[in-house]
């Protein structure tokens, strides 16, 4: 079903276009723009964002439907004027506030033109002028009938929100051409691995695969994907260069494939992961259409629903991602803690054997496998499983596991001098690593420790008190977080409701910006839902 609808029209005449309904209109791209219609936002690939006038997003919805063909005045008063009578000036000046988006957030991603005495066009880079005397017998009718003929190839793509982009000159290729495709997959399993090796490895091959074939949509995401993550903190965090790139092959490959899921992926990896939840959730879903089973967009979403408290939504889109082969650790990871988070215990258990089944000794599968065990009532277990060198993860420096160590013992044993001996060190180690302080505040709070807990906290998310820096870890693991990327899922976790229960917790999402996201975004996290 088209977003508009069509009135009757007589024989042999094409049906006209009915209102545009902005509730109803789905969010497409222009260029480096993603345009909500129901929103009215107007957000650009580097986290700037505007909101515009009902009328004025109308008629940009209206001419982007038109795919590049002109739309006359009395189109345009008929589908965003409710077909009233209108003088000129008012058309003017919506067209006029198009002509400032442009020029200004816009960026060039395009341009209005007009054609004397015909209409008005929306025109990308690259395009050529309108010529008036070319155009000049196209009028009503013909500019409709153009719309909805790009509303009918949407439908018969089977591509939802495929109307409402203007399509590049080159269809993309369907699947890895058979010259790039080992190059291809062997770079897909690389980038899988979260790893900074498995990262560089990647960002290699996906080279190769783009100059070898520069028409393959798939190719220029997946290779903006992998630089993406590597300015996030796999390697090249302080290096600008590498988002210029990561954002450079994102427009190709949204030139070629304007919702293509790598591309997607990686424009949202790029913006700040604090406070920018809402665009990049919907950055992260207008990839989805066609693209429902891609590991790596459902992954980033679910990832992304946890970090806001809303586990359930984001359990059940990782359900789907693990299902996708070939299995790999990131994936897998964030299943497990999403289940889990998602009160789904049993089935994180079982997630968790049979992702350590596959990969033993991976570092963050053998760390969610202890802290699903400590957090859960389980120390003696948590104890054991430590305890067993052999299946220890390498590359991690012995310092952590006795960190570790010392705290499971002491929550076993429950004796005070132990567990503030344990809590001392891991406060320490909070000064050196941001996922050092995200452990603390966990061991903390699971403790009792709730003043600790919310010193950390204060630590992390705005540097009170010290600054854990970027470094996560350890220099030998060799990733990093910046301020403007803090993660917050642990918040939210099951282990930590003393923190939530206290009345400090309200400032501290409040400061953090996510009280504002539940509020305008009507959304209610799972803690504060009612069990049912």
């Amino acid at each position: 079903m088209p977003a508009c609808g069509a009135s009757q029209a007589g024989a042999g005449e094409a049906p006209i276009a009915d209102r545009v309904d902005l509730a109803k209109a789905d969010a497409f791209r222009v260029g480096r723009l993603g345009i909500h219609p129901a929103t009215r936002e107007i957000v650009r690939d580097d986290g700037i964002r505007e909101v515009v006038e009902p009328r004025v997003m109308q008629v940009l919805v209206m001419l982007a439907r038109a795919r590049g063909a002109i739309v006359g005045r009395d189109d345009l008063t008929e589908s965003c004027w409710d077909g009233r009578i209108v003088g000129e000036d008012a058309i003017n000046r919506v067209i006029s506030r198009l002509r400032r988006v442009a020029d200004g957030i816009g960026a060039g991603s395009f341009r209005i033109e007009t054609v004397t005495k015909v209409g008005y066009r929306l025109a990308r880079p690259g395009d050529p002028p309108a010529a008036e005397a070319a155009l000049a017998g196209i009028g009503r009718r013909s500019s409709r009938r153009l719309i909805l003929a790009g509303g009918a190839a949407a439908a018969l793509a089977g591509t939802a929100a495929a109307g409402f982009w203007l399509w590049p000159r080159r269809e993309p290729e369907a699947g890895p051409p058979d010259e790039v495709a080992p190059l291809m997959a062997q770079a897909m399993v690389a980038l899988r691995q979260s790893t900074v090796e498995g990262n560089n490895q990647a960002l290699g091959l996906l080279r190769q695969v783009v100059a070898r074939r520069p028409f393959y949509a798939d190719g220029w995401g997946a290779l903006a994907l992998g630089y993406a993550y590597a300015f996030y903190g796999r390697g090249a965090r302080d290096d600008p260069g590498v988002a210029i790139r990561a954002r450079a092959a994102a427009s190709r490959a949204t030139e070629i494939d304007p919702y293509n899921p790598y591309a997607m992926a990686a424009l949202a990896t790029l913006l700040p992961q604090i406070g920018t939840w809402r665009q990049r959730e919907s950055i992260l879903r207008s990839g989805l259409p066609g693209h429902a089973d891609n590991d790596l967009l459902l992954h980033q979403l679910g990832l992304l629903l946890a970090q806001v408290g809303r586990y359930r939504e984001g359990a059940a889109l990782l359900d789907r991602a693990v299902r996708v082969p070939p299995p790999t650790p990131a994936v897998l990871y964030t299943h497990i803690i999403t289940l889990w988070g998602a009160q789904r215990l049993e089935e994180a258990d079982q997630a968790l054997e049979s992702a350590l089944a596959l990969f033993p000794t991976h570092f963050a599968l053998w760390f969610a496998r202890f802290y699903t065990f400590l957090f859960t009532g389980r120390a003696a277990q948590a104890l054991q499983f430590c305890q067993n060198l052999a299946g220890r993860p390498s590359g991690i420096p012995e310092s952590e596991f006795d960190l570790i160590l010392s705290l499971s013992r002491a929550m076993v044993s429950r004796r005070p001098d132990e567990l503030d001996h344990a809590l001392r060190a891991s406060f320490a180690f909070a000064h050196h690593g941001s996922g050092r302080a995200e452990n603390c505040i966990q061991h903390a709070c699971a403790n009792g420790r709730i003043d600790m807990a919310f010193a950390v906290a204060d630590a992390l998310y705005f540097g009170r008190g010290f600054d854990p820096g970027e470094l996560r870890f350890s220099a030998e693991q060799a990733t990093y977080n910046r301020h403007s990327d803090r993660r917050t899922y642990f918040l939210f976790l099951p282990h930590m409701a003393a923190m939530r229960a206290d009345p400090r917790f309200a400032g501290l999402v409040e400061a953090i910006g996510l009280e504002r996201y539940w509020r305008d975004s009507g959304i209610v996290p799972d803690f504060r839902l009612r069990p049912v």
